[in-house]
């Protein structure tokens, strides 16, 4: 037995239950409500000669949310959308992430997938793989909804390609937190929990240590916080609107949405970098961790478990 076995396992289970229809039929509806409402919001109802397709050149004068909007409308309805789709991604992947391991205890399975010999290593890399898997095949039935905006233009490849990359390193790390908490949970409600406690800290837990510290006159010193924050990395990714953006803001919170700017990391000048490029970093680096703690925690003989730290974190036993 491989870990691609656990994949197949998982994914054919979960394809045959009807939860996974109905989670289907309700993204198809809620995001074409969402490109219907989008475009109502976006299009229709910003006041602009510019023509309504292809209209994302930029009009002179001062700048104002409402001229951007118009000016951009094409960048807004993309990234709007994609907001959105981070934000379900956000709900739906710790949820079927969180039921990998702790339903196999609930189901009474969890001794008898440690005895088939397989590594423990392996077993948490096919629950996080067959996660994945399921949680961009729901994540695709939004694609249609994308074609509205990039009908009307303005999203560059790069940005196209930026926005996918993100949206799919956010399904690692939030597939991967559902793991690591379903490694600890006993039941997969406490574990879904935990999950969605932790990805909250990481949308609006940081972006309150970003405010806080700007507020206190140490923008510059809490600014890679924001690169934990999936959302916030998202919006600044556009760069030909969130420098324009930015400047409706107040002067301290500029940096906030401002993805053209290259910042010192942590304090160390010269060292510089974009946002969405730490991002990835950062959550690849955490994805490889909670799968490494997952597999401590799977693991009823592992060495680590002898330490006290580890035995009061993952419990004595399996």
């Amino acid at each position: 037995m491989t870990w691609t076995s656990i994949v197949s396992k998982e994914l054919t289970s979960r394809l045959q239950g009807r939860l996974t229809y109905v989670i289907l039929t309700l993204m198809v509806v809620a995001f074409t409500g969402l490109v219907l409402g989008s475009f109502w919001a976006i299009v229709a109802s910003v006041p602009t000669i510019v023509p309504v397709i292809g209209s994302s050149a930029a009009g002179g004068g001062s700048i104002s949310l409402s001229g951007l909007v118009g000016a951009y409308r094409g960048v807004f309805l993309f990234f709007a959308m994609a907001f959105c789709l981070m934000a379900a991604i956000g709900v739906v992947a710790p949820a079927v992430a969180a039921v990998s391991i702790s339903g196999e205890r609930e189901e009474g399975t969890f001794d008898l997938l440690l005895s088939t010999g397989l590594a423990p290593r392996s077993i948490v890399w096919g629950k996080l793989s067959a996660s994945v898997v399921f949680v961009l095949l729901v994540a695709l039935t939004a694609v249609p909804g994308f074609a509205m905006a990039w009908m009307f233009g303005g999203v560059g490849v790069i940005e196209l390609v930026l926005t996918a990359v993100l949206l799919v390193a956010a399904v690692c790390l939030f597939s991967a937190i559902g793991v690591f908490c379903s490694s600890l949970g006993r039941t997969s409600a406490v574990a879904a929990l935990y999950a969605y406690g932790l990805i909250f800290l990481l949308g609006m837990g940081t972006l309150a240590v970003y405010v806080v510290g700007a507020a206190n006159q140490m923008e510059g010193t809490f600014r890679p916080v924001l690169a934990l924050n999936p959302w916030v990395t998202l919006f600044a990714v556009p760069e030909q609107i969130s420098s324009q953006v930015a400047q409706i803001l107040p002067f301290q919170f500029r940096p906030l949405i401002d993805g053209t700017a290259q910042q010192d990391l942590f304090g160390l000048r010269g060292l510089r970098y974009p946002r969405w490029a730490l991002t990835l970093v950062l959550y690849v680096l955490l994805t490889a961790f909670f799968l490494a703690a997952s597999s401590v925690a799977v693991d009823p003989c592992h060495r680590l478990r002898e330490q006290r730290w580890v035995r009061a974190l993952f419990g004595r036993g399996s």
